[in-house]
């Protein structure tokens, strides 16, 4: 999928969710859709009174080994977020399943990018499941478009 489509999809879900009420917007400072969900939350706040972008961190050392660029745009998603939640100073086996069920447990919608059968994503989502929140897939043309045409009064397709 392109960029631009998952950009796009992204911001119109948030913009639906903030239109219901939502204001605290969780990302987990990952590399891939956490840092792109978390650029579009940041530049969406500007215009959105009391939407906030809270990221939750599984580690202080979590970016060891990322690419210069990533680390870049990690640091930057810091500097933009009103609160910022570290959950251990060093990395451990399973830091990154207790920050995302942290998140989950701390939610009431859950917004993914699921196109998979496996890995970390797939876990939270069955996690969220497990804990009746409901969840969209942004992955998933169809899903979004349902979600769109229910809670907003114009969704453009993608």
């Amino acid at each position: 999928m392109a960029l631009s489509v998952l950009w796009e999809r992204c911001e119109k879900t948030v913009s639906a969710l903030y239109d219901q009420g939502y204001r605290d917007f969780i990302c987990g400072g990952a590399t891939g859709f956490d840092t792109l969900a978390a650029s579009c939350i940041s530049q969406m706040k500007e215009q959105r009174q009391g939407m906030r972008l809270i990221l939750v961190l599984p580690c202080a050392d979590q970016t060891r080994g990322w690419k210069e660029t990533d680390q870049s745009l990690y640091n930057m998603q810091i500097e933009k977020a009103d609160r910022v939640l570290m959950l251990s100073p060093h990395y451990y086996p399973g830091c990154m399943m207790v920050r995302n069920r942290f998140m989950v447990d701390h939610a009431s919608f859950c917004v993914a990018y699921l196109d998979g059968h496996s890995g970390g994503t797939m876990s939270t989502v069955r996690y969220a499941l497990h804990r009746h929140l409901p969840i969209l897939n942004l992955a998933i043309e169809e899903e979004v478009l349902r979600y769109l045409q229910e809670h907003t009064a114009d969704p453009l397709p993608f």
